[in-house]
């Protein structure tokens, strides 16, 4: 309370200051409203004008993008022009020239050649001093000698010479046929190039016609180039022009707008302001009667001594006493666990005893007894054996673990029991189903591990055990040992 009156207090002074701001800005936001008109003005005439300059600075980049689209074209188809000519004179020219320079040295070549092809024909099929008459002489003379001696005609290399023989008439008849072809051949040649007539100044023309072409296309080329990077920086300049133009349009229209809005704005500061000037004088009024009002609050608190102090806080933090009340306590934790592992002991008993013993001897089925005396005959020893052994189990726990039931005659009469009724359950499921009984038996005994309450209430049991708990056996045997042993 104290904090708050003396918060009210600068609260109070800063509101005075406050209204003293106030009433400047509302003379101030009067006058920026008048100015924001005038700017508004000015603005939209700037607008107007920025806007037709862009307009048509859009129209010249529209015409310069057709221009240079036309220039890169003809740039385009310039380069391929002088490209075609420069290879046509690279692929033209040096053949050309070749044919020039040795054409002299081809007649003369020519007509050498026409003489040796002819003199060539003479030799291979000529009617005298020729190849092919030699060797139709050779084969005549080698026709007469095996007729003036035939015995030769046996002979393996007589045979060869006259098969090679053959063959070389064969191959010189081919070679004749050959011969006469190239000749007439070379005297073809001989005629064209006899009639080619001036073919040297021909060539010459041809290659200055080449070349005289190469040059022009390329200077056409050239200028396409020049032409095609002049219009493109007009047409960057063009771009920019448009680009600065369109960007200070939008910023004119926007300065237009927020001029607009600066005016509205304004006006509404300025009824704002008065308002605000309204308040903060109420709220100042308000701020002296908080503080003048906490200090009198301030002086009607009591202070509290150490003491009551104390028994408030006493009071508030401790409202209600919890008292805990064991009603049967077991003393040992062996007592309580006592319980489930006597009942599990004595239910083990009645699965092992069947291992090493027959339920029902064959002479009993034999005899003529009824049904029951065979079946309690058979069951004595057993149960006999189970409740020896399970009081053997409890005196040994009694005296050495001091397990000290609260009702010892109880406890014995419980245990007592226990032994006969699950001899009887053991008795009756090896009777009834043989081995497979001991095995139904075990898992039984699985299933009560868990559910007959041994370890855990069924309250925080899984679902399953909880609901399985009332039909297993174990479970009334669990409870009654309890309260024989430790009350209840």
């Amino acid at each position: 309370m104290v904090d708050a009156q003396q918060g009210a207090d600068r609260l109070a002074s800063g509101l005075d200051q406050a209204r003293t701001g106030s009433m400047a800005l509302a003379s101030g936001s009067a006058d920026a409203q008048s100015g924001a008109g005038r700017l508004a003005t000015g603005a939209d005439s700037l607008s107007s004008g920025l806007v037709r300059a862009h307009q048509g600075s859009s129209d010249l980049v529209t015409g310069l993008d057709q221009l240079q689209t036309g220039a890169s074209e003809l740039s385009t188809g310039a380069d391929q022009v002088a490209a075609g000519t420069q290879t046509l004179r690279d692929t033209v020219v040096p053949p050309l020239t070749t044919v020039r320079d040795t054409w002299p040295q081809v007649q003369g070549d020519v007509t050498t050649l026409a003489s040796d092809a002819a003199t060539l024909t003479s030799s291979v099929s000529g009617t005298t001093s020729s190849v092919a008459s030699d060797v139709n002489q050779a084969a005549s003379l080698l026709t007469q000698i095996e007729a003036s001696n035939p015995d030769l005609s046996q002979d393996p290399r007589w045979q060869q010479l006259r098969s090679t023989t053959s063959s070389a008439q064969t191959r010189t008849g081919q070679a004749a046929a050959r011969a006469g072809q190239i000749n007439a051949r070379a005297q073809q040649v001989q005629q064209a190039v006899a009639n080619s007539g001036t073919l040297t100044a021909k060539v010459d023309r041809a290659i200055a016609d080449v070349n005289a072409l190469n040059d022009g296309a390329h200077q056409v080329a050239s200028g396409a180039d020049q032409l095609q990077t002049g219009i493109g920086r007009a047409d960057a300049g063009a771009r920019s022009l448009d680009q600065g133009l369109s960007t200070a349009s939008r910023g004119a229209t926007e300065l237009a707008t927020g001029a607009h809005s600066l005016q509205t704005g304004l006006a509404q500061l300025s009824t704002g302001a008065s308002q605000l000037d309204t308040g903060i004088g109420q709220l100042a009024t308000g701020a002296h009667q908080l503080a003048a009002g906490l200090k009198a609050g301030v002086d009607r608190i009591p202070v509290l001594t150490a003491d009551q102090e104390n028994k408030a806080v006493q009071v508030l933090s401790a409202p209600a006493q919890v008292d805990m009340t064991v009603e049967n306590p077991a003393l040992y934790y062996g007592r309580g666990l006592a319980p489930m592992f006597f009942s599990i002991a004595m239910w083990v008993f009645g699965i092992s005893v069947f291992l090493v013993v027959r339920a029902i001897t064959g002479r009993a089925l034999a005899g003529r007894a009824s049904s029951l005396r065979v079946a309690l005959t058979a069951w004595l020893p057993i149960g006999a054996i189970a409740v020896a052994g399970s009081l053997l189990m409890l005196g040994v726990v009694w005296t050495t673990l001091d397990l000290a039931p609260v009702h010892p005659v109880l406890t014995l009469t419980v245990t007592v029991l226990g032994a006969l009724a699950w001899s009887l359950v053991a008795h009756l499921m090896r009777t009834a189903l043989g081995t497979p009984g001991s095995s139904l038996l075990l898992v039984l005994l699985i299933l009560q591990l868990v559910g007959a309450q041994g370890l855990y209430p069924s309250q925080i049991l899984p679902p399953f055990f909880a609901h399985l708990s009332p039909f297993l056996p174990m479970t009334y045997l669990i409870d009654a040992f309890r309260v024989v042993i430790s009350g209840g």
